[in-house]
């Protein structure tokens, strides 16, 4: 997949970590698969901005933090 793709994916996940959530734990409450999110932080689906929204939002992540972070990721 493309780079912002890899970079969303990866972002996601270390996000993921600094919140101290687990894949279980936040699967629950987005009422979502364990293999759906690891799909996602392993960049093996896209996900559409409804679904990055969303997680952004369990994670306690305003959108412009994000892509602030997201252009500077490397």
């Amino acid at each position: 997949m493309n780079t912002l793709s890899r970079k969303t994916s990866n972002l996601l996940k270390k996000a993921r970590k600094e919140k101290g959530k687990s894949l279980d734990g936040l699967s629950r409450q987005l009422k979502v698969t364990k293999s759906f999110l690891q799909q996602v932080e392993s960049n093996d689906i896209s996900i559409t901005l409804d679904t990055l929204e969303k997680l952004l939002m369990a994670l306690n992540i305003q959108q412009d933090e994000f892509l602030r972070r997201l252009i500077n990721e490397d």
